[in-house]
């Protein structure tokens, strides 16, 4: 404390020993459908524990990674910040403990941010030290709201919380979420989306030959029912809103038997399309751009007797680009070319 030339909240802080994810629930100051907020965690060691170990660990905005806590000195008043639209009404900071040491937190604060500059703004994350007092200001709220111990209904009825993204991103047989470090996208496993099903590992030699990324690594096969249904939460509230969905599927001989299946799929209780691979080693995917009906969607997978059904991977994305308002109820993707780029768009 003496050695610190900070304000009042560096010198105290709530550290959580306890559990692996640890959560904060901030109520939306402001019913504004599109209001957009700044979002900062504040962070001052101080050596508390007295072990002058400087810990690290994740930092996530609901289900969504947002950034990794890493000081580089014990007396080092670091800040981080994101802007970013709410979905809901309560907004939830979780520090996530990744066994390289003890999560904490000095300070949190949220401020609406009305200024006409942010308008167009789409999501952005900054970071840095604090190297002067930061003066309070009533504009922020400074009082938090934290749930007790671990969030033990993560892995069973976590709530899914969105950023403006309107992504639902899921690795379809992976055993844990995880951020994809070349997109940045927040993957996260399909426990919580479908209750049948067995999670698979492709073949030792596909994962050897198949140059492809981890989503082709695992899925999730269905030997048991005809009809077997992933339950997907609408992201958006609009009512015209448009989605693209995509569904992936590598087979890589999961299953040891070299026989490709085929197989339809549903979108809720209409036929989507049928999926027939050419290669044991093809990553191959079906999309479709389509307007929701209601806030569930059914995305199905119809056994018809030539082979078990599998998925890899399940994705939904909101459409907010102007060039598809006209487009009509549904549309399924034939070829998307990206030329002169040298990195692939999720």
């Amino acid at each position: 404390m003496t050695l610190a030339p900070y304000d009042r909240r560096s010198k105290n802080l709530r550290s959580f020993d306890e559990g692996i994810k640890n959560c904060y629930t901030l109520p939306k100051p402001s019913q504004g459908k599109d209001d957009k907020y700044l979002l900062r965690g504040s962070f001052m060691y101080g050596n508390y524990d007295g072990k002058n170990e400087i810990p690290k660990f994740d930092l996530y905005l609901g289900v969504n990674f947002w950034v990794t806590v890493e000081l580089e000195k014990v007396l080092s008043y670091f800040y981080e910040e994101i802007i970013f639209v709410p979905a809901t009404d309560l907004i939830y900071v979780c520090l996530v403990n990744t066994g390289s040491g003890i999560p904490f937190i000095s300070a949190l604060e949220l401020r609406l941010l009305d200024n006409p500059i942010y308008a167009d703004m789409v999501m952005m994350s900054t970071s840095g030290n604090l190297e002067v007092d930061v003066a309070t200001n009533d504009d922020y709220i400074t009082k938090a709201f934290i749930a007790d111990g671990d969030i033990q209904h993560a892995q069973t009825r976590r709530k899914l919380i969105f950023n403006n993204s309107g992504f639902i991103s899921i690795d379809c047989g992976e055993s844990e979420d995880y951020t994809d470090p070349s997109s940045g996208i927040f993957y996260q496993t399909d426990a919580e989306f479908i209750g049948t099903g067995k999670n698979k590992p492709i073949s030792s030699e596909s994962m050897t030959l198949a140059p492809y990324d981890r989503r082709s690594k695992n899925l999730r096969s269905f030997d048991e029912g005809i009809k077997n249904c992933y339950t997907l939460p609408k992201p958006s509230q609009g009512k015209d809103d448009k989605y693209l969905l995509r569904g992936s599927f590598m087979y890589g001989n999961y299953d040891g038997k070299n026989e490709i299946p085929k197989f339809d799929l549903y979108l809720g209780v209409n036929f989507w399309v049928t999926v027939e691979l050419e290669k044991v080693l093809s990553y191959f995917y079906e999309e479709i751009i389509f307007v929701p009906a209601t806030d569930l969607i059914y995305v199905c997978l119809v056994n018809t007797g030539s082979g078990i059904p599998f998925i890899s991977a399940l994705e939904l994305r909101l459409l907010d680009n102007p060039i598809y308002a006209e487009l009509g109820p549904s549309l399924q993707t034939a070829h998307r070319y990206d030329v002169g780029s040298n990195q692939s768009v999720r």
